[in-house]
């Protein structure tokens, strides 16, 4: 089946003869307000559950005890450097993600309106960014607390 070229044509893209991809660059894609919209709900999605994550953790490992130095359970989960080191620099991480989202969204208010190219390059960030520690929290999750707990205080 061979499709005629006028089909390929929209009112912002061209297909020329030699079958290249035209587009004019002060033109946007008729479907760029969709990702937008997409990127700032998956972004406030994961943010939302990285919050979720990392109160979970703290709470798990405050309340676990593990061997302590004189062989009793006695010491809590988040007392240990390591684990501490952990979610401190995750938590870090989160707010700063927290912070560019409300400074990236500001540049989106106006639907009607195009906001500058950097702003979006810098909402993909901040999106990318924030799924990626959405995962990374919940494999901290699972290490620290069990594949039991993770699931029973995180519903």
């Amino acid at each position: 089946m061979e499709l005629p070229r006028s089909a390929l044509f929209d009112t912002i893209n061209k297909v020329t003869e030699q079958g290249e991809f035209i587009r004019d660059a002060d033109e946007a894609s008729p479907l760029l307000p969709l990702i937008t919209n997409q990127r700032l709900a998956y972004s406030a999605i994961a943010l939302g559950r990285c919050k979720r994550l990392i109160n979970d953790i703290v709470h798990v490992a405050a309340s676990r005890d593990v061997v302590g130095p004189f062989g009793e359970l006695n010491r809590p989960v988040f007392a240990l450097q390591h684990v501490q080191n952990a979610v401190v620099s995750h938590l870090c991480e989160l707010y700063c993600l927290i912070s560019a989202y409300h400074r990236v969204t500001a540049a989106f208010k106006d639907p009607t309106e195009m906001a500058d190219a950097e702003s979006y390059v810098q909402l993909a960030l901040v999106s990318s960014r924030a799924i990626e520690l959405m995962s990374r929290l919940g494999d901290l999750g699972l290490r620290l607390c069990g594949a039991q707990s993770a699931v029973t205080v995180s519903g």
